[in-house]
């Protein structure tokens, strides 16, 4: 039997009521605050309080959310709150690594499967490799992004718990598998969008390429933080 619910620490949180979200169009989760602001100002956000993330709503449709961390336990504990408000459709944006051969600083990605290796997924459906997106909703936004970014590519991702140790053996099995990019949240996310039964996807932007010869960061690289900031507004502007 469940114990905590996370209505029920919402509505503690908020004096005896549990926020309503449920009119929105959708949730976009965000990894950077600087992009969540810049977002927010642009596009004249509201901000939300009650939550225990950082949370702006843009047109009375589209929820930005950020400031709950990095990693999967994070991501999902934030969008386990927001489901109990009344969210049922999410897209998780931020960046990835690369590690397929032939992935470049500044791809654009609309993952369609995810390799489980970290701790969370496994308190919800155990026993799977992989855990998939919603597929309705990846295919439209592969639709829409597309038309902008005629380079987009789709494909799969490993989600792990140890960004240091992503060694060159794993690298290297994962990519013959193959497998593009390395992060930390899509499948344990789209385990709970199952689990849940809400709609999630997840874009990414290589901002580092994990190589087995070595590391090449990029986080900083122009045409890598152009890109984020371009199909950052673009993911906004579908869903208004």
């Amino acid at each position: 039997m469940q114990t905590i619910s996370p209505k029920a620490f919402l509505t503690y949180l908020n004096n005896g009521h549990c926020p309503d979200l449920s009119h929105l169009s959708v949730a976009v989760l965000l990894y950077d605050y600087l992009l969540f602001k810049q977002l927010k100002e642009k596009f004249k956000g509201v901000k939300v309080e009650g939550f225990t993330t950082s949370v702006a709503i843009i047109n009375n449709r589209v929820l930005l959310c950020c400031g709950f961390g990095i990693g999967s336990p994070a991501a999902v504990a934030a969008v386990e709150e927001l489901i109990a408000a009344g969210v049922t459709r999410f897209i998780s944006f931020g960046s990835a690594g690369g590690i397929a051969p032939d992935i470049k600083l500044g791809d654009i990605m609309v993952c369609d499967g995810a390799l489980k290796d970290e701790g969370t997924s496994a308190h919800y459906i155990p026993d799977e490799s992989y855990s998939f997106p919603d597929p309705d909703l990846t295919s439209d936004i592969e639709r829409y992004l597309r038309k902008e970014f005629p380079e987009l590519r789709t494909g799969k991702t490993w989600t792990t718990d140890a960004p240091y140790r992503e060694t060159r053996e794993k690298v290297l099995k994962h990519w013959e598998e193959g497998i593009q990019t390395v992060e930390m949240e899509a499948s344990a996310l789209f385990t709970l969008g199952r689990f849940r039964n809400v709609e999630v996807a997840a874009v990414m932007v290589i901002g580092d390429l994990v190589l087995p010869e070595g590391w090449i960061p990029g986080f900083k690289d122009e045409h890598v933080t152009k890109t984020i900031d371009n199909v950052a507004n673009h993911l906004v502007k579908f869903f208004l």
